[in-house]
Parts: structure tokens; C-alpha cells; sequence
């Protein structure tokens, strides 16, 4: 089942064969979805990039981000920069600007309000000599197509 807000309130539609207001088939529904995307330790404090297309689970469809965070799973020791910025393509720090990976812990990111449907995740350590760090970008989103 579906529900669709209506002026008095919400009505329940029948989920199996839905309809929009203007009785044509939905084909491509909402869901929501979250994607834990590992951040590779580097040698390089250059940008890198993840193509959407290589992450297992990326929308095909509109991509609206709810949240984003990074996990630091291994604090890094060594690093003479001990930050990262995590973003997309077109904008390399939306989600985190030079956040700090010296200690262990889940760090809240912003919310980009562009479509990430067909962006690629970037990354950049604050320097090219870590030797510890395990980093994960966690990304709740809602997206509309086809949720496999």
C-alpha cells in the first residue's frame, strides 16, 4: 500500500497498482536506501574519485541525500594531516570539509541538496603519508526507480 496526501488528510491507495492524480501507472517509486562506501587509504592528498557506477546499490533514478556521515573505524596516527573532505564531483567538500581522523568515531556530514544520480563520490586526505586509517562515508537517501 501507498498513501497520498490529500487536502483532508492521507488516503491509502493500493500499493500493488498505483496510480497519480492523473490515473496514469507509477512506474518508478520512492524508497529510501543506505550505502556504506569505503574510503581507500592513499598515498596522495589529490582528490580521488569513486564512480557511482562501481558502488553496489547507487540509484538509477533521483537521488535526494537525507544524511551523510563518516566513520572513522581506525583513527590515523601517522599522517602528517590528519583530516578529510568528502563531497561529489563538481564539489568536492559537500559532505565533510577537513574533518578529523585522529580519534575513532562517527562524524555527521552535511545534506547536498543537488541530485546525485549520476555524480561521483570524491575524497581528499589532508596528506599523502597516512598508514593507519579505515574510513567509511555512510549516505541515507531517498531515491525513485528501481531500488535493486
Amino acid at each position: 500500500m501507498s498513501h497520498q496526501i490529500v487536502n483532508q488528510g492521507v488516503s491509502v491507495a493500493n500499493w500493488a497498482n498505483p496510480i497519480n492524480s492523473s490515473t496514469t501507472q507509477v512506474t518508478a517509486r520512492p524508497y529510501l536506501k543506505t550505502l556504506v562506501i569505503p574510503l581507500a587509504r592513499v598515498a596522495s592528498a589529490s582528490a580521488q574519485t569513486i564512480a557511482n557506477t562501481t558502488i553496489a546499490g547507487w540509484p538509477t533514478g533521483l537521488v535526494d541525500v537525507i544524511s551523510s556521515s563518516l566513520n572513522v573505524i581506525t583513527a590515523e596516527a601517522t599522517g602528517a594531516t590528519k583530516t578529510v573532505s568528502v563531497g561529489y564531483t563538481g564539489s568536492n567538500t559537500a559532505f565533510l570539509n577537513a574533518q578529523t581522523c585522529a580519534a575513532t568515531g562517527y562524524f555527521v556530514g552535511a545534506r547536498p541538496t543537488v541530485n546525485l544520480q549520476s555524480k561521483d563520490i570524491t575524497y581528499t586526505l589532508g596528506s599523502n603519508d597516512w598508514a593507519e586509517a579505515s574510513l567509511e562515508l555512510v549516505i541515507t537517501f531517498v531515491a525513485v526507480g528501481d531500488p535493486t
